[in-house]
């Protein structure tokens, strides 16, 4: 069997030498024995992947978010996350094939797959099982990748040797995490790009590679939001290879534009439709309320099964028992008995909207709420002043004249407190002006005066001069209990600034008084609204957490993630440091090597083109870019992140590194060939040496400190005892 691949050969231009691009059934010539030889190594992953995969038997990190989100797609129950929903409705649809149609673990960390009868009350094997295969199709294609680069097979074989054995790979590859079917849609992507960039353009065969890859691009985005660096390789080496068409002298220009329009086309309408599509399932399968509820708008609330906004009554006047609910971030304002640091008491944000700590009432300042409030139907026009009672605690809400935010302490920010009791009417600093946002308004008689739902308003403190405003900042749980902050400032962004009430009560209200009217959302309302939701989830994505790292942690594999400790088993996330440090030194290389290239470079001076330079050059940048691409991002965010986020950069490190070898071996065989072996038996047996930490095997304490061998690393061998 042959495949087509590409072949470059320089030249004579009219002014200067050239590269041209031609292709050749020549150089990936596959036989039977090396057929079978990439089948061993797939057989192999396989067996990394699943012996003992049924232990541990209970939940372990990233299972629970999964199995939660299982549990909910089972039930219908609406639930949201930092990832698109691709990679939970397949689990979700593998564990409905074999019978799990009603939700029967609660997923909790360390709970137990398996009740004490011995009955198992989740297919957590089988949904193991999908994700070790995801991982070991990993090993063929970079073996198809490195092919399609020019690669011959022994140094292919190499690279699908060091995703074999690579531990990281390998233990997020035995779970049901995202990563191992998002892993293995990436490699899809790459390896059908590449074989497509090896063919004769638009042919049939050329054709099929541009399809399927744009099919993996779709499923990368939709399984991870992470894939949309994957995507921005995709493009970025897509315009690499036009800015080289353009350089081959032999390439018509009318080729070159339809090779743009069409990848360019298929890039986008494809994965984009994919990305659609499991929204439309999403939206379609989470019919009844979830976890998710509290961080929806009411109309989409209200589209729900056993919603609480059945009737809600429209109008809102002086004296009506209110939710206040903050306008960007869907939480609801807050009081409860707990004091800040300085002992006043606490006034926040909270997600949970059947909490009777969010009721507030509503009265006219300066007046007495128990006189005529109660009685007479007052509305709240734009620029009414309001005092907000808290009815769970007695007490008003109250801009603080001197003190400042535990949190946001900048000198232009005012704390928002509680203060009095039920017989003290407030003060100047409880005075609070509604200021109607009319281009936020639902309807044009919400822009005059305040009703449920549909008037959007700010509440401004005329005496302190500052915009209640809510915030995502978490107060700390030994005296915040997790929830946001909020606090009053001068100058806010507006969209922060501003609230909706989301319930409203009143003595006077009977089945007559006219309830809130809301907007059927279509599916691409709701469609927009959970993108929102997700990238606004995403963006606040930051919170400590003990095994949290950064990306140079990542590159010299500082420390990792322990999954299970128990009886001197531990299982835990930790990269193969001879790999890790092997594609360091290889994405350091050639970025050496191409700034050595830029600097030598003279225009005037005649080309000399060597083929297997060439190669290294070529396919090396696609490479090199897409460990950038995939690393750069979370230098730049300051957010949350695990060593597992450094996962798809290092696949594009290993193609890097199999890409350096052809190089070596072609110009010094010998020498290439024993680096090769050389470090194939390092990285086989620091695979062996951690294997330990890999399989959750029984280890002592001893045996494990005799392999720290960098004081970076996390002491992970605190888990074990002595013997």
């Amino acid at each position: 069997m042959s495949e087509e691949n590409a072949e470059f050969i320089g030249e004579k231009g009219p002014q200067r030498r050239y590269v041209s691009e031609q292709h050749s059934f020549r150089l990936t010539q596959i036989s039977t024995s090396q057929k079978i030889q990439l089948l061993i190594l797939t057989i192999l992953a396989l067996i990394t992947r699943e012996w003992e995969i049924d232990e541990p038997s209970t939940v372990v990190f990233d299972e629970l978010v999964v199995g939660n989100s299982v549990n909910s797609y089972i039930s219908h129950k609406i639930t949201s996350d930092i990832n698109p929903p691709a990679g939970k409705i397949i689990y979700a649809w593998i564990a409905s094939l074999f019978n799990y149609t009603i939700p029967k673990l609660g997923f909790r960390p360390n709970a137990s797959y398996v009740n004490a009868d011995g009955n198992l009350l989740f297919p957590y094997t089988l949904l193991r099982t999908f994700s070790a295969v995801c991982g070991s199709s990993l090993v063929i294609f970079m073996y198809k990748t490195l092919r399609s680069s020019g690669v011959r097979h022994s140094i292919a074989l190499f690279g699908g040797f060091l995703v074999l054995f690579e531990n990281s790979i390998v233990v997020q590859s035995r779970f049901f995490f995202l990563d191992a079917p998002f892993l293995a849609a990436i490699a899809f992507a790459i390896s059908s790009i590449k074989s497509g960039d090896s063919m004769r353009t638009f042919s049939r065969k050329w054709l099929a590679c541009l399809f399927l890859s744009a099919i993996s691009l779709g499923y990368t985005i939709s399984l991870k939001t992470s894939g949309f660096f994957v995507l921005v390789w995709a493009f970025a080496v897509t315009i690499k290879q036009i800015w080289y068409m353009i350089g081959d002298l032999k390439v018509k220009k009318c080729t070159i534009w339809r090779f743009t329009v069409l990848k360019f086309m298929l890039y986008l309408v494809i994965p984009a439709s994919i990305y659609i599509y499991f929204f439309f399932v999403h939206i379609n399968l989470l019919t009844e309320r979830g976890p998710a509820y509290e961080e929806l708008s009411p109309e989409y609330q209200r589209s729900l099964i056993n919603n609480h906004l059945e009737h809600v009554y429209k109008d809102v006047f002086y004296g009506s028992s209110i939710t206040l609910r903050h306008y960007t971030t869907g939480n609801y304002l807050h009081s409860y008995d707990a004091k800040y640091k300085n002992g006043h008491q606490q006034v926040t944000l909270v997600e949970q909207f059947e909490d009777p700590l969010n009721r507030w009432f509503l009265e006219e300042a300066g007046t007495n709420p128990s006189t005529d409030l109660l009685v007479r139907n007052i509305s709240i026009p734009s620029w009414g002043r309001v005092r907000l009672y808290h009815n769970g605690t007695e007490k008003h809400l109250r801009v603080d004249p001197d003190a400042k935010p535990p949190l946001s302490e900048q000198d232009y920010n005012r704390e928002v407190t509680a203060l009095g009791n039920n017989t003290w009417l407030g003060d100047d600093y409880t005075d609070l002006e509604v200021r109607i946002a009319p281009d936020y308004c639902k309807t044009n008689a919400s822009k005059g005066r305040v009703q449920a739902i549909d008037t959007v308003f700010q509440l401004y403190s005329h005496r302190k001069g500052c915009f209640l405003l809510g915030t995502s900042k978490k107060l700390p749980e030994a005296w915040g209990h997790g929830q946001s902050e909020v606090l009053c400032i001068e100058s806010p962004k507006f969209e922060r600034s501003l609230w909706y009430i989301d319930s409203n009560e009143h003595p006077l209200f009977d089945e007559t008084t006219p309830t809130v009217e809301f907007k059927k959302l279509s599916f691409w309302d709701k469609f927009v609204e959970l993108n929102k939701l997700l990238f606004r989830t995403l963006a606040s994505n930051k919170f400590d957490h003990p095994f949290m790292s950064k990306p140079k942690d990542w590159v010299m594999l500082n420390g990792g993630i322990p999954y299970y400790s128990e009886d001197n088993k531990f299982v835990y996330l930790f990269g193969n440091v001879i790999t890790y440090h092997l594609v360091v030194l290889c994405v350091f290389c050639y970025a050496l090597w191409q700034i050595f290239r830029l600097i030598l470079w003279n225009p005037h001076k005649e080309l000399r083109f060597s083929e297997r330079t060439y190669k290294y050059e070529f396919h090396g940048l696609d490479y090199f870019l897409g460990y950038v691409i995939n690393l750069i991002p979370y230098v730049l965010l300051d957010q949350t992140f695990f060593l597992f986020c450094y996962l798809p950069a290092l696949y594009f490190g290993i193609l890097l590194v199999g890409q350096t070898f052809e190089l070596i071996v072609s110009k010094r065989p010998s020498i290439g060939y024993l680096f090769t072996c050389l470090w194939a038996i390092a990285v086989l047996l620091t695979f062996v040496k951690f294997s330990p930490l890999i399989f959750g095997l029984k280890w002592n304490k001893e045996d494990c400190m005799s392999l720290l061998l960098f004081s970076t690393w996390d002491n992970f061998c605190a888990a074990y005892k002595n013997e």
